[in-house]
């Protein structure tokens, strides 16, 4: 009977233990992915001191003190709401990742739009730009016929690009495209991607994102201004690289990077975000760097799926 009870209370025990998990797991959804690593052993400090407080009072005070449960209720309490701040925070990280990625499908759709009307423009003044050039040629005007088709080519080239099939990914390297073009940066891209299931559409926003902000906010600052990205989902696999030509020493302190923005509070912003959303896919991060290029090198898997890993070429 002994055996029995004292077996039954560990299992209530591993039943309390693992509801609280699992009830923490349902109030912070995001919160491996959107948190960082500083931030979680804030919070771990945070915890830990209810939990020295609540384990003294039980020790040093007298069995007899009733003041002994509302303290340790406190620091119970305590505890679940830092946990619950915890998952606010991560909610409103990813709140705002999901506007950025709305407005850049917004963006891209309206762009998707705008040619379309620019397209039925064309179709409608069609018969008269070949009537005109059909008259040049009759009065034995190539040249005349030539630069009129280079102004017309030239006046309703299409600005939308399909650059891989995956819509996310191409609506934020649409909306980055235009960015490189005012800067004359050279970009050069090599992309195999579909879909991409083991990643999240807005993770793979951000990863974008953020490191296209960096590799053209360094690139634009430098005499020869080029981007090199290459990305691939093979069987499982995504693997990511991004390389930019710089002019400015790399500043780092510890894992983080400082970039060259003019507002401090951005310094390092978006390796981070990037490496934390790298981690939470059990993935690799490998930076490289120097004295003309830049390097970010992104490799996350789905080992269920293959054991083969792609190779950018």
């Amino acid at each position: 009977m002994d055996y029995f009870l004292h077996g039954t209370s560990h299992l209530l025990r591993g039943v309390i233990w693992y509801g609280m998990y699992q009830l923490f797991c349902y109030a912070m959804p995001y919160s491996k992915t959107q948190i960082t690593q500083k931030l979680w052993l804030i919070l771990d400090l945070i915890c830990l001191t209810p939990l020295i407080a609540m384990i003294s009072f039980i020790i040093f005070t007298p069995s007899d003190t009733i003041m002994i449960y509302p303290a340790s209720l406190a620091c119970i309490l305590t505890s679940i709401c830092s946990l619950y701040m915890t998952g606010h925070i991560a909610k409103s990280f990813r709140y705002k990742l999901e506007n950025q990625n709305f407005q850049l499908q917004k963006d891209y759709y309206q762009e998707l739009e705008g040619n379309q009307k620019q397209l039925r423009k064309v179709h409608h003044d069609m018969n008269n730009h070949f009537g005109v050039m059909l008259n040049l040629l009759r009065e034995e005007q190539p040249e005349q016929v030539e630069t009129y088709l280079a102004n017309l080519t030239e006046q309703h080239i299409l600005s939308n690009h399909i650059f891989c099939k995956n819509s996310i990914v191409n609506a934020v390297l649409n909306a980055k495209h235009q960015l490189m073009q005012e800067y004359q940066i050279t970009c050069s891209m090599q992309l195999d991607i579909d879909t991409l299931l083991t990643i999240d559409d807005i993770d793979l926003c951000s990863l974008f994102g953020n490191t296209l902000d960096n590799a053209i906010e360094a690139a634009r600052q430098a005499p020869n201004r080029e981007i090199i990205m290459k990305a691939r989902y093979y069987n499982g696999f995504f693997s990511y690289e991004i390389t930019n030509t710089k002019k400015h020493q790399i500043k780092k302190r510890g894992s983080r990077f400082f970039s060259t923005k003019t507002k401090p509070q951005d310094h390092g912003i978006g390796l981070q975000s990037v490496r934390s959303i790298v981690e939470s896919y059990h993935g690799t991060l490998d930076i490289r760097y120097d004295e003309e290029q830049f390097s970010v090198t992104i490799l996350i898997s789905d080992i269920k799926k293959s054991e083969v890993i792609p190779i950018l070429k």
